[in-house]
This record gives C-alpha cells, structure tokens and sequence, in this order.
C-alpha cells in the first residue's frame, strides 16, 4: 500500500467580518472577501458566507465554514471547511461543489488545509491527499 502524498494546490487569503456571540460556546463569524491562488486556480470569495464556530472550555474552536468562490470564467463553487483552531492556528478538511466539469478535480480529491487567523484576516494553505 502506498503512503499517499500531500500536494500543494494553492493558498487562500479570507476577510473575515461581523462576530456574532450566541450563548456562552457559538459564534457566527460572517465571511465578506478574499482571494484563491494557486498554478492552475485562481477564484475570488463572495461576501456572504460565514463560520459556525463551537468554542470549547479549553480554548479548542470547531470550524465550520461555508462559502463560495468565483473563478475568472464566473464559475461558482460552494465550500465547506471543517476542523479546528487551537489560538491562532487550525487545521480542516475541505470539501468542493461544482457543476463545471473543467472543475471536477476539486469535487473527486480530498483536501487539507492548514491555516493562521490574524485580526481579521485568515490564511490557508490548501493540500490534496494523492
């Protein structure tokens, strides 16, 4: 059996907006923008998602971010992060929605990210599992 790789296929800035606190262990934390970049992928992120946070009493935040990204061509693709953040560092798993078929790799690969929040801002790198 062979041990499967992990491939860089591209970096992620997301702009993060309004908080929203419900109850002592939910936030709702609204994605406005940001931008993908990679070799052979490019997409802009559309205002309107968001990250539905359950923050833990030892510090640990469940992820559970949603939205939607924008290729130069006006493709639309819906994603879906899911992991954790320990202080400013996290780690998901992503997955991909996408009706074009130049963009099925995304929806027949399994990905990782790792990422770093800072302010209001947070970055990732994107991994596919070989």
């Amino acid at each position: 059996m062979q041990t499967p790789e992990l491939i860089p296929v591209f970096e992620a800035t997301i702009q993060l907006g309004e908080v929203q606190t419900v109850g002592d262990s939910r936030r709702i934390v609204q994605v406005v923008g940001g931008q993908f970049s990679g070799p052979n992928f490019q997409a802009k992120v559309l205002a309107g998602g968001g990250d539905w946070q359950v923050i833990h009493t030892d510090g640990r935040v469940e992820i559970d971010t949603r939205y939607t990204l924008e290729t130069p061509e006006g493709t639309l693709i819906y994603l879906q992060n899911k992991g954790m953040r320990l202080g400013t560092y996290m780690r998901t798993v992503s997955t991909f929605e996408v009706q074009d078929p130049n963009f099925t790799w995304l929806t027949e690969s399994l990905f990782i990210s790792t990422g770093r929040k800072e302010g209001d801002v947070v970055q990732h790198a994107f991994y596919r599992l070989s």
